[in-house]
């Protein structure tokens, strides 16, 4: 059977990997979920709690690196409490924050 046949696409590269073209079969399996994927993107509700998971393990994984290296008090652990109760917009403000906290102690080490 033909990758087309069993509903795969089927992507042609030049011999240096840049893209020719695509054939793809008339049918998507991922149709279904890139629409469930748009009407989450639309939901603020679970939009909000998937920021604050992400954003809430990024500062997990930064304070165990923190641990890791010997640094004992950070402010990781308040900050981590404080997006719980915050917006959006507030959430998404602490990944740049943190990026600078783990850049302070890669210079120590």
């Amino acid at each position: 059977m033909y990758a087309l046949e069993l509903g795969m696409p089927v992507h042609y590269l030049s011999g240096f990997g840049k893209h020719l073209g695509s054939a793809l079969p008339a049918y998507s399996r991922n149709e279904q979920l890139r629409l469930a994927q748009y009407r989450r993107y639309e939901d603020q509700a679970q939009k909000l709690e998937l920021v604050k998971a992400i954003v809430t393990t990024k500062i997990y994984n930064q304070a165990t690196i923190f641990y890791r290296h010997g640094v004992k008090e950070h402010p990781l652990k308040q900050r981590k409490a404080s997006v719980a109760a915050q917006k959006i917009d507030q959430v998404r403000g602490w990944k740049g924050w943190q990026r600078g906290s783990i850049l302070v102690i890669g210079r120590r080490c």
